[in-house]
């Protein structure tokens, strides 16, 4: 084509289609031209070769793979804002490989690994000439074959006779029916894809007018070897995905033809079964292995301070910091050295009530300076203290006490067979006879148990995780002077004893010479009390689950004053950060920083950490960071084999915090607690978390690998409620699940109960259910169903339950299990009321119907329900996050507001209204 502009000047521009006339074909005719004796007394230009990006076909729809896109999210890249697709190419060489198995074989084995049981589908197409003399076959004639992958326990020559037989006998399907939902990876052989020099080439070449894939793979087997170009649209994937991707068929490749060397030459060769084949290499592992292990040779320096013991490194603190104020509790101060002496009366005081080294000692008090004396003296005198809420259930508690076989309990907990139990109020008395004087610690060492928590066990009953003294040293040794932890810092108690977020707020404060403030529990449950709280004690150290932290920021933007929090600890559940912008509008990331980190119970509070910023919360980073010097993880798979950067796996941890095992359970800690088969004489522990490794050494937290979940901080194990559920009379099925209607909204987050009874009325079967289950694990929803559907695969079918349901009902959020800690008393609760109606019958009518309407419009707005004044806010499916937003909400409108605590107690909207103030 000649294309003349109004100067005269003229472009001769030469298109081919690519299936007739290759690139350097293309290339070669245009030099010519241009060397011709006309050309040259025209003196045209050399030739310009235009680069043109196939065009986006019509339905692309596949998703994204975790392990396809690795690069860093740049937010502003607004390359796919529109319709067109942007390809990239890589290009790579494996040498020895001239066949066609021999490629199927690598990328089936890859992307079985990659993928796992969902193995994808992809398609296939062989490119060849049909007459030698004819011109190359046209793009219109390709076959594209979709091709199962799957993993047979087989030899690697029978896999590959398998492979090539689907390959020849898969049914065609035209390209533009293909489901690209379903088959998002091509794979493309011939012999006239490229010439030997175009192998490396710069220029992109393209064997089809527009890809029909998202990935497509391009082989031509030379003499050498096989060349292979990989055009991948960059919307699904990118480069460093696509790099992984390739080496890991390359090594896989190069196995298979030294099988085929070895076979030759060697008559007594073992040959490698198809799943004995390694996706990564030696060099690769050591690399991808490195990248997420923090334990250097430093951490052998510490050795002598992990060591140390909790009491111990805690009476240095004594030492440098005694007239330092260690705890306060509203208007009640203690000193450091005020503490100890506490201490050293109830450790003389356990001492005569018989607990010995290695007993365990239950607490069961609300949070108090006595607790923590009582946590103290418990480890002075060598055993272990295992923290419960006062708030559980009788049965749980109960449970705790028996399992942990506790030699004494101090506290108001529920009476138990051969166990000694103690109000606080009698052992303070007892203790108040002892000597304060120094104490000797009854052990000296630091591998002994410091504490017991109990978590979720899938199993139906809670199961006690065994932490030592010196992972609580390495804790803080590997993070004080990374988050500049010192005396001058101020710290909260704003989570239960009973839940390892509080043994970072206890210890990382009082092993630091910090000031530890202790939070009220109706403080805790009022994020406007609590930031209340947090700017007049000047906190410096605020750790909260991301739940809990929403809450304050709203707070936070609620009040005239701002606070001196210089460092947030995020940890307990998944983080989102895009919703932490707002704050980063007001505190830059100099002002306050945010760390997010990932841990669990069995590992000592955290792992990994990972500082959150602007870049982070406007790309939606799922990071959670790297190690913790002296910890380290790995990504692996069900068989305990390392997957590459990229691949989502289990994480499993090692190092320093590793804890001792699972308390009376020597099975389900050996299942768990597993030998590092990388590092010799080390120890793992399976998280069950699934998460991926990261090409910069990060790692992202993507879930849960079994039915735990995380909701507001608490680890649940689904499993354990239904245990319980099935327990009830008359209950033939049971099924919880983790609901969230408002995907973006956390506070729309809530667990369900389905139930196969014949009880209509399903407010026993809650109120059994509240006798076992904690507050936090009783589901909010409950639903009666005619039967469990099951999927093809006999799961159960989560989508379809919904149409099985016969009635359902909401459960109350019952006060009783905020018992003691609620700190108020029928009598109480009844005056206020009654108080409330009689100032109510004083106000004007108008005021109150008014109020009343305005209120039920600020429930329906907030809660998204038909709300009656009479419907009880928990029926409604509401939480603290919700009572939150109400808060709000009135304040906005100048309307009276009341605080958590009253609703709590008014928990409907006529009564409620009746307890505010219309003035």
């Amino acid at each position: 084509m000649l294309l003349t502009f109004s100067d005269g000047i003229a472009d001769l521009i030469i298109i081919s289609a690519n299936p007739l006339v290759y690139c350097g074909e293309l290339q070669q005719l245009a030099q010519k031209i241009v060397a011709c004796e006309p050309a040259q007394q025209a003196g045209i230009s050399a030739p310009h070769f235009l680069d043109l990006a196939p065009v986006k076909i019509p339905g692309y729809g596949s998703p994204v793979a975790s392990w396809a896109k690795l690069d860093p999210v740049d937010v502003e890249d607004t390359r796919h804002t529109g319709a067109q697709c942007i390809y990239e190419q890589h290009r790579a060489f494996i040498p020895g490989a001239q066949n066609l198995a021999t490629l199927l074989i690598a990328v089936a084995r890859v992307l079985t690994v990659f993928y796992g049981e969902s193995s994808p589908v992809i398609a296939g197409a062989e490119l060849v000439q049909t007459d030698p003399k004819s011109a190359r076959q046209t793009s219109d004639r390709l076959r594209l074959i979709p091709l199962a992958i799957s993993s047979p326990k087989s030899s690697i020559t029978q896999e590959g006779e398998r492979l090539l037989e689907a390959w020849q006998s898969a049914v065609s399907c035209p390209r533009d029916r293909l489901d690209t939902d379903t088959v998002s990876i091509g794979v493309f052989w011939g012999t006239w894809l490229l010439q030997p020099s175009e192998v490396f080439a710069e220029q992109h070449y393209y064997p089809y007018l527009a890809p029909p894939l998202p990935l497509s793979i391009e082989a031509q087997p030379l003499e050498t070897g096989v060349a292979l170009v990989f055009n991948f649209d960059t919307a699904h994937y990118d480069q460093t995905g696509v790099e992984n991707l390739v080496d890991c068929i390359n090594n896989v490749a190069l196995q298979i033809v030294n099988e085929e060397r070895l076979s030759k030459q060697a008559t007594e060769h073992r040959a490698l079964s198809y799943a004995e084949l390694s996706i990564i290499d030696k060099d690769r592992l050591s690399a991808d292995m490195a990248l997420l292990n923090n334990v250097s040779d430093d951490a052998e320096n510490t050795q002598g301070s992990r060591e140390l013991r909790i009491e111990q490194a805690f009476s240095v603190q004594v030492k440098c910091n005694s007239d330092a104020v260690a705890l306060t509790l509203e208007s009640q101060q203690v000193s450091y050295g005020e503490l100890q002496m506490l201490a050293n009366q109830y450790t003389r005081a356990l001492q005569e009530a018989g607990v010995k080294p290695g007993d365990k000692v239950g607490i069961c008090v609300m949070r108090s300076p006595q607790l923590i004396a009582l946590m103290l003296a418990t480890m002075h005198a060598g055993a272990v203290y295992v923290p419960m809420d006062p708030s559980y259930p009788a049965e749980r508690l109960q449970y705790t006490v028996a399992d942990a076989a506790m030699a004494l309990v101090i506290g108001e907990c529920p009476s138990c067979e051969e166990t000694n139990i103690m109000s606080l109020e009698a052992f303070t008395l007892a203790a108040s006879t002892q000597s304060n004087a120094p104490v000797q610690s009854s052990s000296s060492d630091a591998g002994q148990a410091a504490y017991m928590i109990y978590t979720s066990g899938s199993s139906g009953k809670p199961k006690g995780v065994m932490v030592p003294h010196r992972n609580v040293i390495s804790l803080l040794a590997a993070t004080k002077d990374n988050f500049s932890l010192s005396g001058q810092d101020v710290w909260t108690l704003f989570h239960s004893t009973a839940f390892d977020f509080s043994v970072w707020e206890i210890w990382g404060a009082l092993l630091t010479g910090g000031k530890l403030v202790i939070v009220p529990y109706w403080v805790s449950r009022s994020a406007e009390a609590f930031y209340q709280l947090v700017v007049d004690e000047k906190v410096t150290v605020l750790n909260q689950t991301p739940s809990a932290f929403y809450q304050f920021i709203e707070a936070e933007f609620q009040h005239s004053r701002a606070c001196d929090v210089r460092l947030v600890i995020f940890g307990g559940e998944p983080l989102d950060a895009k919703a932490l912008l707002p704050w980063m509008q007001r505190y830059s990331e100099l002002e306050c920083r945010l760390v997010n980190m990932f841990g669990i119970t069995e590992t000592t509070v955290h792992v990994t950490w990972h500082d959150v910023t602007r870049q982070d919360a406007l790309a939606g980073s799922k990071s959670v960071g790297t190690a913790l010097p002296s910890w380290y993880c790995y990504v692996m798979d069900e068989k305990m084999n390392p997957l590459p950067p990229g691949l989502a796996g289990e994480i499993c941890v090692g190092g320093a915090g590793v804890a001792l095992g699972y308390h009376g359970k020597p099975e389900l800690s050996a299942e768990k607690f597993v030998d590092d088969p990388l590092r010799s004489g080390n120890r793992l522990y399976r998280s069950g978390d699934k998460g991926r490794l990261m090409p910069d050494g990060s790692l992202e937290h993507l879930g849960r690998l079994d039915q735990q979940v995380k909701l507001r901080g608490y680890r649940i194990e689904l499993g354990e409620i239904r245990h319980t559920l099935l327990g009830l009379p008359d209950v033939q099925g049971a099924a919880v699940l983790l609901q969230q209607p408002e995907k973006q909204d956390a506070a729309s987050a809530r667990l369900e109960a389905y139930l196969q009874t014949h009880c209509e009325d399903l407010t026993p079967l809650k109120q059994l259910a509240a006798q076992t289950l904690p507050e936090y694990m009783l589901p909010t929803k409950w639903h009666r169903v005619s039967e469990f559907p099951l999927t093809a695969n006999g799961k159960l079918d989560t989508k379809a339950l919904p149409e099985r349901i016969i009635n359902s009902a909401s459960a109350n959020e019952p006060v009783a299990h905020e018992q003691t800690a609620a700190q108020m008393s029928q009598s109480e609760a009844s005056d206020r009321k009654n108080t409330a109606h009689s100032e109510s019958n004083g106000r004007s009518q108008s005021n109150a119907d008014k109020m009343l309407q305005q209120m039920i419009a600020i429930w329906r707005e907030v809660l998204g329900c038909e709300v009656s004044a009479n419907d009880n806010f928990f029926d409604l499916g509401g939480n603290s996050l919700y009572a939150m937003r109400i808060m709000s909400e009135l304040k906005k409108r100048n309307l009276p507001s009341f605080s958590t605590r009253e609703l709590y107690v008014h928990q409907t909207i006529s009564e409620l209204s009746c307890s505010l103030s219309y003035d």
